[in-house]
């Protein structure tokens, strides 16, 4: 799931409470009268339920009872809009102040052709900052609509700078594009790309479509690869997004709203408004139902709050043949296996590994799952396929593959395959943290090249200072140097920034025991009893404490 949750955000692919008020800042509403309070609760819970269908219409019984409650007016609204219920409209007419509902509005102009009435929903909107973004694109489309090209373009001319003028060009370079003004889309596009020090995936499709179709395919290409780069599961769509460059990406004005739905929605990944961001990805798909990367996107979001069967649905609309099919295949199979049906997740990857000979990833997928099962020499098997797919000189980015197995076979009980599989990802990469930290650490629990152990995970530690395991792990290995004042201080930072850890906590008992701080290493090595360490080291915490009143003993005498 992390290379799929990657790729979502690589395509300006969001996630938070169902029970999130509208970003306006409003209280929730007070509904003193039993009947609606009785139906503004069942409608609370079916929305914490993920039935939002079911939540609409509570909320609008609830409505007839207190017609003037406006705040619950806004609840209804967004349950029916999100739900795609036919009351959504009509909500909507009764909140003309509300961003959200002339965004709805405005789209449902745009299905039906009526450009005027986009323009005057676009106008409508209030003054915050997804709405000054908005507006002028929404104004800009509705004039292209038109035949309105030089208005058009004016409207998205204003001297914005940072991410709002990339957003803005970009729109204006769509615009000049279907216009045929080649020299002013490609200036537009080329300051789009500027802007960004990586183009997301979108942008770098649109970017290549123009090149591609003005004959430069080795600009499509190169821009294409930029984007996907360090990304393995866009690189598995790369092929495919390479063999349609030719095609526009937007071919008139409704798709081109349908692009600026999908970019407001993936800035509302970083800022917990996800019913917004599904609100503007249902928008975008009620525009173009064939918009992939909204889907992809619509379905990361559903899959974070536990609907993953409205995240399946989702996918199962992006067509066979689309570039980014094979993503939404690699999603599927990750809900299948969330959903514990572990044979057909396997069936999926495995064809999807067959029809991408060339390609890492499903096979990495297969691995984790088989892994996450228990099957860890099924996994290493899986990996050992992945890694024959590899070049003879593989990229530095094959360290992750490496690494992967090593796991599997230290935890296969394999240390001789694993220790050869961590020297060689550390050579592809030699500053990832997770490689230097698990062999470091791995060497000092043999107690073997304790130097260079210790070397390794300093490195990792500075890498990565706050990461517990890596501090955890430079306190053990001056344990097993002889440091036992320097193990402590260590390993009391370790403890803080990962309490809960019982491995961490009996090795801090270890070091106050070395230390000869027995009582506190008595406290410490119950504590990690309390945390539910693995069986094995709950057995060592137990034969530690047994020991401790003899030492203590002999101590004393």
């Amino acid at each position: 799931m992390p290379n799929i949750r990657a790729a979502a955000l690589a395509l300006s692919l969001a996630s938070a409470s169902l029970l999130a008020l509208p970003a306006t800042g409003r209280a929730e509403p007070s509904v003193a009268p039993t009947g609606v309070y009785s139906d503004f609760l069942r409608a609370r819970f079916a929305a914490s339920q993920a039935d939002l269908a079911v939540a609409a219409g509570e909320y609008l019984r609830a409505l007839e009872q207190a017609p003037g409650q406006t705040d619950l007016l806004r609840l209804a609204f967004r349950a029916s809009a999100l739900s795609s219920q036919p009351a959504a409209a009509g909500l909507a007419r009764l909140l003309p102040g509300d961003r959200d509902a002339q965004l709805y509005l405005a789209a449902l102009a745009a299905r039906s052709g009526d450009w005027d009435g986009v323009a005057a929903r676009a106008r409508a909107l209030p003054r915050d900052d997804l709405s000054e973004v908005l507006r002028p694109i929404l104004l800009a489309w509705s004039e292209q609509a038109r035949g309105h090209v030089d208005e058009a373009l004016a409207m998205l001319s204003p001297g914005q700078d940072g991410p709002v003028r990339a957003i803005f060009v970009l729109h204006a370079g769509l615009i000049a594009d279907l216009a045929g003004r080649e020299a002013e889309a490609a200036q537009d596009f080329q300051k789009a790309e500027l802007s960004f020090e990586v183009p997301s995936v979108r942008l770098a499709e649109t970017l290549a479509s123009f090149d591609a179709r003005h004959g430069r395919a080795a600009d499509a290409g190169r821009v294409l690869a930029r984007a996907a780069d360090g990304t393995p599961a866009i690189e598995l769509a790369l092929p495919a997004l390479l063999a349609q460059a030719s095609r526009p990406v937007v071919s008139n004005a409704t798709e081109g709203l349908a692009e600026a739905f999908l970019a407001a929605a993936a800035s509302f990944r970083f800022s917990d408004q996800g019913d917004t961001a599904l609100l503007l990805l249902r928008l975008a798909l009620d525009l173009r139902p064939d918009l992939a990367p909204a889907r992809l996107l619509a379905a990361d979001v559903l899959e974070a709050r536990h609907r993953s069967a409205d995240a399946s649905r989702l996918l199962d609309g992006i067509a066979a043949g689309d570039a980014l099919a094979p993503l939404a295949r690699l999603h599927r199979a990750a809900l299948m296996q969330a959903a514990g049906d572990t044979g057909k997740a396997l069936a999926e990857l495995d064809a999807l590994a067959r029809e991408c000979p060339n390609d890492t990833l499903p096979l990495e997928q297969k691995a984790g799952l088989l892994q996450s099962a228990g099957h860890l020499a099924e996994a290493a098997t899986a990996l050992d396929q992945a890694i024959a797919r590899l070049p003879a000189q593989p990229p530095a980015s094959a360290w992750a593959l490496f690494f992967a197995r090593a796991v599997a076979r230290d935890e296969d009980h394999d240390w001789a395959g694993s220790e050869a599989d961590l020297l060689h990802a550390r050579e592809l990469s030699p500053d990832q943290p997770g490689p230097l930290n698990y062999l470091g650490y791995s060497w000092a629990e043999k107690g073997v090249r304790l130097a260079e152990a210790r070397q390794m995970i300093e490195k990792a530690a500075q890498l990565q200072p706050n990461d517990g395991a890596i501090v955890d792990s430079l306190g053990w290995v001056m344990l097993r140097q002889g440091d036992a004042q320097g193990a402590v201080r260590q390993l009391e930072r370790a403890t803080e920034l990962r309490p809960d850890d019982a491995t961490i906590n009996s090795h801090l008992g270890d070091a106050y025991a070395a230390a000869g701080r027995r009582l506190e290493a008595e406290y410490q090595w119950r504590r990690a009893l309390l945390l539910h360490p693995e069986d094995a080291e709950a057995a060592k915490l137990r034969m530690k404490l047994d020991e401790t009143p003899r030492q203590s003993a002999r101590t004393d005498n």
